[in-house]
């Protein structure tokens, strides 16, 4: 459990934290303080293109790769891996975003991720994945989008 986070989608820029394993929270710089994801994302362009994406995947719904650049305060750079799957309710709505994370991060670091550090400029890979629904082909690979 320690790589898992399930989180509840609850509207645009409203992603509730309900559970963040200790790797999650380690690697990710994700705080147990933290209820809603989006407190933690300062830059207001950086929010608007999470909420779409994080749209996508709960309303078509599909699933994502993302490969995310963390830099901490003291210059330490690592890649944070998550495999993103929507999860639906007893009711059959699809509400929940079940992450797994991976992350490349030298175990004697004990620095936590900048603040500031969560950008769209850091995501290095995001593709989304077919789960049965389709999935769009828009994706970032090295750090460009491209268009479907």
């Amino acid at each position: 459990m320690a790589n898992i986070a399930l989180f509840r989608y609850e509207g645009p820029c409203q992603l509730d934290v309900l559970f963040s394993g200790s790797e999650i929270e380690r690697l990710s710089g994700l705080n147990k303080n933290v209820r809603n994801y989006y407190d933690m994302v300062a830059d207001e362009k950086t929010r608007k293109a999470l909420n779409a994406y994080h749209t996508i995947i709960i309303n078509q719904p599909c699933g994502a790769y993302v490969a995310d650049m963390v830099s901490t305060p003291s210059n330490i750079s690592y890649v944070f891996e998550t495999m993103q799957f929507p999860l639906s309710d007893d009711t059959g709505k699809v509400c929940f975003l079940l992450v797994y994370g991976y992350g490349r991060r030298p175990a004697h670091t004990d620095v936590e991720r900048d603040e500031a550090d969560r950008k769209l400029g850091h995501i290095r890979d995001m593709h989304f994945v077919d789960l049965g629904a389709g999935a769009p082909s828009d994706c970032i690979v090295d750090y460009q989008y491209k268009k479907g």
